[in-house]
């Protein structure tokens, strides 16, 4: 008869709450992306990038699940922009 080791832990894997689903952070980058345009816009948006990365890596998520997180905040966050261009456009805004 074998013994079961009861006290060998298995490898832990975290699981991260996605990135695209914290509405707060998806409106505050949006709403900040829509008062900047091209390169301004680009700085922004690697500066959230890099910043969600690195919170992710040090929550101990593997880079390659971090970067795959950001592309996805960044189609939430396009998705955003979107929906507030159509917003204001109905309210016959320029910007």
């Amino acid at each position: 008869m074998q013994q079961l080791d009861l006290f060998r832990k298995p490898a832990a894997e975290v699981l991260a709450f996605p990135l695209w689903k914290r509405r707060d952070l998806v409106a505050a980058t949006a709403k900040v992306l829509w008062t900047k345009q091209g390169k301004a816009a680009d700085r922004y948006w690697r500066s959230v990038a890099k910043v969600c990365i690195a919170d992710l890596i040090a929550a101990r998520v593997p880079r390659r699940e971090a970067e795959s997180q950001v592309s996805e905040l960044f189609e939430a966050v396009q998705g955003e922009l979107l929906w507030m261009a159509i917003d204001n456009a109905a309210k016959g805004g320029a910007g």
